[in-house]
């Protein structure tokens, strides 16, 4: 049996005894406990991110990837600007999923002028594919060929604005 406690005939204390039970400190735990791991399988998954002072938001990757998304933007972006060619939409990077990547002719990413939307086959995904299949260029993924990609598909982005109407885009962007 649970005794309550009669602090000098405290009502405040009984009613919180009452409320809370004698079991708080261990309610406290379990809940600090719950908390801790939610926190980890949190840390890694990025809902929605800002690639700094650049257009772009990058959504549904895990906090590595979203890193690398963003700094290979910006490397691209920096490099696009000493040309004279900006991003002038806001566009958003998700990542691309199994199915679209065989849905689509291009299995690692592809820029959707329509939408203003990148999607790229995650790294960890791009390094599977590189290892089951013949990997693009002979050579197996690396975190700095997959950003090549990235940048690749941002330079579809940046020069989008630049075609002239009825130029196909698929064609014409290609070549960049």
């Amino acid at each position: 049996p649970v005794r309550v406690p009669n602090e000098s005939g405290n009502p405040a204390a009984h009613v919180r005894f009452l409320i809370l039970g004698p079991w708080l400190p261990e309610r406290l735990a379990a809940f600090l406990l719950l908390l801790v791991a939610f926190d980890a399988l949190a840390s890694n998954a990025v809902g929605e991110m800002v690639c700094g002072d650049v257009p772009v938001t990058v959504i549904g990757w895990t906090r590595e990837d979203a890193i690398e998304v963003c700094s290979a933007v910006q490397a691209s972006l920096s490099w696009l600007r000493t040309t004279e060619l900006t991003l002038s939409d806001r566009v958003t990077i998700r990542p691309l999923d199994d199915q679209g990547a065989v849905a689509n002719t291009h299995r690692l990413g592809r820029y959707d002028s329509r939408t203003k939307e990148i999607q790229i086959l995650p790294f960890d995904a791009a390094l599977k594919a590189s290892v089951a299949e013949r990997p693009a260029f002979g050579v197996p993924m690396t975190r700095d060929l997959w950003r090549s990609y990235v940048a690749h598909e941002t330079a579809h982005a940046v020069a989008d604005r630049y075609f002239a109407s009825g130029v196909p885009h698929l064609t014409a962007g290609e070549y960049l």
